[in-house]
């Protein structure tokens, strides 16, 4: 597991002939507010803060799409959006052109054997008080996977292509008996053990070293390439979204601001936040003469902006326009797509 050797990356695009299987349109989540002392004693309601806003895009089966944003841009709650941990405000989630709001009953329960969630922290995600068999067992028997005498070789067929074998060695260990890596391999295997057809990970690599962060991303890239099965990739690591994603979406602010090819978007971002967000990166190289892209750090840059672009208060190249007009995504290339007043 150490030397995980990098696989081939599959780069050509999903037909867009093929009908989608998930499909977000307008979504919409927005959360109250803590109530401060000020609220308390005026009796007045706490002010909403929006999460996710207006959020639109389509997946096929076999893609794989990259979330991409500094804390608080929105990216995890729209995956938990996604997988119906929460419920949009507004805007629809339609998986295979079914919308999400209108399952109820055994059809939300086959739901949630087709699509899963892989959570960023597996020393918080799994129970310390289960063994890796009886955490798996729960969702084979709710969801009647597999026949009584079959299900422990059910779970070990998912322990052993998550990359824990022989899974027989692992049935039986708590997840304090396993390393960070095993941690997180077991968290995969929860999810595979529902056989989904759309696979949401939250930061799964961001608390691995790096041999093991390399094996993980080989296992996500093995699930797309040879299952067909649809991803969504949330990380602040650009390097390992380049390597797993065929597209890219920088959100800010609960908004998709850039979306487009993985190597296009990374190698030459278009939006002043996208370039930001390359220029932060730490680079190895002596001498690194790369170009600094300013943005403002200050306090006030970072409090909510009523009206106009919700970047510009950091943004370098702000215009007067910015402050009239919040710009939407207009298509600026073959599959490429920016929310800037540049373009």
């Amino acid at each position: 597991m150490g030397g995980a050797r990098m696989i081939s990356v599959r780069r050509e695009p999903v037909p867009s002939g093929v009908k989608p299987i998930l499909t977000v349109r307008n979504v919409v989540k927005r959360y109250q507010a803590r109530t401060d002392i000020g609220a308390l004693l005026s009796m007045r309601q706490a002010d909403l803060v929006t999460a996710v806003d207006g959020v639109s895009f389509e997946l096929r089966e076999g893609e794989v799409l990259g979330l991409v944003g500094e804390s608080g841009s929105g990216k995890t709650t729209l995956g938990r959006l996604l997988v119906r941990l929460e419920v949009p405000d507004k805007g629809e989630v339609y998986l295979d052109e079914r919308s999400l709001a209108e399952l109820q009953g055994a059809e939300l329960k086959k739901l949630y054997r087709h699509v899963q969630m892989i959570f960023q922290d597996p020393y918080e995600s799994l129970n310390p008080r289960f063994t890796s068999l009886e955490m798996l067992m729960d969702p084979v028997k709710v969801q009647q996977l597999a026949p009584k005498a079959e299900r422990v070789e059910w779970i070990e067929r998912a322990l052993e292509r998550a990359g824990l074998a022989p899974a027989r060695d692992y049935l039986h260990k708590y997840p304090h008996e396993l390393s960070g890596g095993q941690r997180q391999r077991l968290a995969i295997a929860r999810a595979l053990v529902m056989e989904p057809r759309v696979l949401v990970a939250d930061e799964p690599v961001s608390m691995l070293d790096v041999s093991i962060k390399a094996g993980v991303l080989n296992l996500l890239k093995s699930f797309a390439e040879d299952d067909g099965m649809t991803i969504v990739y949330i990380s602040h690591d650009l390097s390992t979204v380049k390597y797993l994603c065929h597209r890219i979406a920088i959100m800010f602010r609960g908004r998709f601001v850039e979306v487009g090819p993985s190597t296009d978007v990374i190698d030459r971002p278009q939006h002043p936040y996208a370039q930001a967000l390359k220029a932060a990166v730490p680079r190895a190289v002596p001498g690194n003469s790369r170009e600094r892209v300013r943005s403002s750090d200050s306090a006030a840059a970072r409090l909510p902006v009523l009206g106009g672009c919700r970047y510009r208060t950091q943004c370098p190249e702000a215009m007067e326009h910015c402050a009239q007009e919040d710009p939407t995504l207009r298509k600026t290339g073959d599959h490429r797509f920016v929310a800037c007043h540049l373009y």
